[in-house]
């Protein structure tokens, strides 16, 4: 699978104009660990994001709000109690990336705000919409039980 990098650049400025629209002047960017930053710094306005160098629990301590793609962070961030509203905006049905939406991430379950366009986006942030925190033990169980294991070296 070929993922288009220009859609993630559509990506922020979406993001951008729509923070813009509740008086945001800037946010923190946090890249994937696998990118490179400087790579976004050439086609983002450097004045609205700043690329985050910490760690990601100190990023999270710090955070008030997270708003990204379906990730792992999404479960940190709810480790960390900090609201995360994912935005993934679609074209031609999937996902900017190209691949299909799939459960739970798909809006089948209502206490996972998914926002698929910039006035969904701009909505959930108005009303303050957040994750419902009774999800986090569905994606993360917080006791860790490796009964299973002994099944498996029998």
């Amino acid at each position: 699978h070929l993922e288009d990098r220009g859609n993630i650049i559509m990506y922020l400025i979406s993001i951008e104009n729509t923070l813009k629209k509740v008086g945001v002047k800037n946010v923190t960017l946090r890249p994937h660990p696998s990118e490179n930053p400087d790579w976004y710094l050439k086609f983002i306005n450097n004045n609205f994001f700043k690329i985050d160098n910490n760690s990601l629990n100190k990023s999270l301590t710090n955070a008030s709000l997270v708003i990204g793609p379906g990730s792992t962070t999404f479960i940190d961030a709810l480790a960390h109690q900090v609201n995360y509203l994912i935005y993934e905006p679609l074209i031609n049905g999937k996902l900017i990336t190209g691949f299909p939406i799939v459960p739970p991430l798909d809006g089948s379950d209502s206490r996972i705000p998914i926002a698929r366009d910039e006035n969904d986006l701009l909505n959930f942030i108005k009303e303050k919409k957040k994750v419902d925190i009774s999800v986090y033990k569905e994606f993360a169980n917080p006791n860790f039980d490796i009964s299973f294991f002994k099944d498996i070296i029998k």
